[in-house]
């Protein structure tokens, strides 16, 4: 009586699938000869074959369906960390990255001193008088202009909330130098609105607004400080320049927990 034909795996026909049952074929026949075995019935051989390659196919599967979840994983933490308004790091991404930077620049300035750490805290000027000038999506024009602020990559600008934008520079850089790169933002962003604004259509007849300017305040990372109170003591300076003015900087020093002023109000 006939032994009966092996039982073969389901797998596809298409060409490139049946040449790897080939090769598993080729492979075991070569280790029966190794072996000195005898040669059992070829549809043996080859349901053999076909179910190593089915085997394969199975955790290649899986490999790829790991490897998609690992790729949304990526894209939904980098979603979380991105304001969808701007395309800007967000608040989550700026305190998480913030705390991070004063840990090195504790260590770079107990290694080879001087290191200095500073945090920007932006802030649009009468922003509320744009949204109402421009209503709502004017206003949002307005501030998907802060992507085009002429910020160093390694030191983006994050949006923290509203109109209010922040920024951590780690060079070893003077109060003057930060001054510049203040009035350089100010300088950037009345360009842009300027160009911008006269192709917004302003609301219920509303007087047009000629361009937009920022309040900075600069706050520098003191012996002491957490994360919060250096953002908060830039938040403070920031305030002052409102105070003053506006489309202004303040550089905060750290006098018994008071805010000192110390820097000069950008020229228009």
């Amino acid at each position: 009586m006939a032994e009966p034909r092996a039982e073969q795996p389901k797998i596809s026909k298409r060409p490139d699938i049946q040449e790897r049952v080939a090769k598993y074929e080729q492979k075991i026949q070569e280790n029966l000869e190794n072996q000195g075995a005898a040669s059992p019935d070829p549809t043996k051989i080859t349901a053999v074959a076909r179910s190593e390659v089915a085997k394969d196919l199975v955790r290649e599967r899986g490999r790829k369906q790991l490897r998609k979840t690992k790729e949304r994983l990526v894209v939904a933490e980098a979603q979380s960390m991105t304001d969808s308004l701007t395309g800007l790091h967000n608040r989550r991404w700026f305190v998480e990255e913030l705390q991070i930077k004063i840990a090195q620049s504790t260590r770079a300035e107990a290694a080879e001193g001087n290191k200095p750490l500073y945090v920007a805290f932006i802030d649009v000027d009468d922003f509320k008088r744009v949204n109402d000038t421009y209503g709502h999506q004017g206003g949002d024009e307005v501030l998907k202009l802060m992507k085009n602020l002429p910020f160093r990559e390694e030191e983006p600008i994050t949006r923290y909330g509203g109109e209010e934008f922040i920024q951590a520079l780690n060079e070893k850089i003077t109060a003057e130098e930060i001054e510049i790169v203040a009035a350089r933002y100010n300088q950037a962003i009345r360009e842009l609105s300027a160009e911008l604004l006269p192709r917004l259509k302003p609301v219920n007849g509303a007087e047009k607004i000629t361009e937009v300017t920022f309040s900075i305040g600069v706050a520098k990372l003191e012996v002491g400080d957490t994360r919060d109170s250096l953002i908060e003591r830039a938040d403070l300076a920031m305030k002052q320049a409102k105070a003053r003015g506006k489309n202004a900087v303040v550089i905060a020093s750290k006098v018994d927990g008071r805010v000192e002023y110390t820097g000069p109000k950008i020229q228009s």
